[in-house]
């Protein structure tokens, strides 16, 4: 549900609701929002590019696997990662593109993380760091 920010009221006095979506709406991960798009990474799967203006979808389409944890957005690319460990990557854009598919190798329930010009994976057993050098993340 979108609502409006210019203070407009409905006749109960709540924000105006702008639109309202009944699909693709994940119940786990949380959305991203990027340069005028919403991105919904649903928990089974499917992923939607959303119009912040009209609440319409630009695309959407199954990535598969089950999601416990949310995707983040870094350079126009949107990273998640499967329960089962595996990390999928997919452009911010309003064109679908398939990136990347990386294994992590066991199962993951969690968020990627940055910090440091680096991105850390976490997975049941074991936290890993990609990018950047050691010394750049001090």
């Amino acid at each position: 549900m979108a609502v409006s920010l210019n203070g407009d009221l409905d006749e109960d006095g709540r924000a105006k609701i702008v639109w309202e979506r009944k699909k693709v709406i994940p119940y786990v991960p949380t959305p991203v929002v990027y340069e005028g798009h919403l991105y919904e990474w649903s928990d089974e799967g499917i992923c939607a590019c959303v119009d912040l203006d009209n609440g319409k979808d630009i695309w959407v389409k199954r990535l598969g696997g089950n999601y416990s944890g949310s995707p983040i957005c870094i350079d126009g690319k949107l990273y998640c990662i499967a329960e089962d460990g595996e990390v999928v990557v997919i452009a911010a854009s309003d064109e679908y593109k398939l990136l990347a598919r990386n294994p992590l190798g066991e199962r993951s329930q969690s968020t990627p993380a940055v910090a440091g010009g680096m991105m850390f994976l976490r997975s049941l057993s074991h936290l890993y760091a990609v990018g950047g050098r050691a010394e750049d993340a001090k």
